[in-house]
């Protein structure tokens, strides 16, 4: 639909969806503690990844956040057939949401049974199949000349590495998924399972608008820390784009940095914090939407 429009006016609605749809990332992901959530949201509102997101007009990254976000408030509720088809809709970012959708599924065949896994997979492959066969049928050679875009793309790790290389950035990340998940689908821990997907990703380079997957953990983390560490994070990519010249691969390390930084900061303070079952419901949209904790058993703990 945007090809029959101005360019200038398609590039708007892409940048201003971009805009809509981070800010409804960060909304469910921040729990509203006192008057902690204004200055939260709006130090979340500065990340470098976004601001690179919106200005390329990357709104595929930010549409697939919120789907694959979608994703774990749905298998966190025990619904898997339809986890499974909001999971195809955020494969529009394959090489994050592979991860998620692999961890997932082991979670779900180790802990829920035979039926969870394959809802899980028909509930995907009823969004993934029809299309695939679709283009299929109008070009069969697609997948082929997809390897081979992919090995002639200019910048990226498919034309560095190889699609051999690719593939094993692939599968390091969903068996670091999977043992996140090893327990149980925690809000802190599917938040640190985007951002791990997202660490490896292929296609990377030296951009860092993919990093916005990095926002549901800052958005936990900012339950934890004054909002002057989450904007020391924050600001570090900003701080290398100043002192750098505004080197990419300068900016890219530093938030990597950060990112690293706040999921270290999560998972330390993550069992000191207080467990959803016994503190009653998170009071965030997130949460909202989702159920307590769901640990291996299919039972709540104490």
């Amino acid at each position: 639909p945007l090809a029959s429009i101005p360019q200038p006016l398609a590039l708007t609605l892409v940048q201003a969806s971009s805009v809509a749809a981070l800010a409804i990332t960060i909304l469910l992901w921040v729990r509203p503690h006192t008057g902690r959530l204004p200055g939260a949201a709006l130090v979340l509102g500065c990340s470098f990844a976004g601001a690179e997101l919106i200005a390329l007009g990357q709104f595929g990254v930010a549409w697939a956040l919120i789907a694959l976000s979608g994703t774990l408030v749905v298998a966190r509720r025990d619904r898997w057939a339809l986890a499974g088809i909001v999971l195809g809709i955020g494969s529009i970012r394959f090489v994050n949401a592979l991860p998620i959708g692999i961890a997932l599924l082991v979670f779900a065949a180790r802990h829920r049974g035979w039926r969870a896994s394959i809802c899980f997979v028909l509930g995907a492959g009823s969004v993934l199949l029809p299309p695939t066969l679709a283009v299929t049928l109008l070009d069969p050679a697609w997948s082929t000349e997809y390897l081979a875009a992919l090995r002639a793309y200019p910048v990226g790790t498919a034309s560095s590495i190889g699609i051999g290389g690719s593939v094993l950035l692939l599968v390091v990340p969903s068996l670091l998924c999977s043992l996140l998940f090893r327990r149980a689908l925690n809000v802190d821990v599917c938040a640190a399972s985007l951002l791990v997907a997202a660490m490896f990703t292929p296609m990377s380079a030296a951009s860092s608008y993919n990093l916005v997957f990095g926002l549901p953990v800052l958005a936990r983390l900012a339950t934890r820390v004054p909002v002057w560490v989450l904007g020391s994070l924050v600001a570090l990519p900003w701080i290398a784009l100043v002192l750098t010249g505004a080197r990419p691969v300068a900016c890219l390390a530093a938030d990597q940095l950060a990112l690293l930084i706040a999921v270290t900061l999560l998972m330390r303070t993550h069992d000191s914090a207080r467990p959803l079952i016994d503190g009653g419901p998170d009071t965030g949209i997130y949460a909202s939407l989702s159920s307590p904790d769901l640990p291996v058993g299919g039972r709540h703990r104490r």
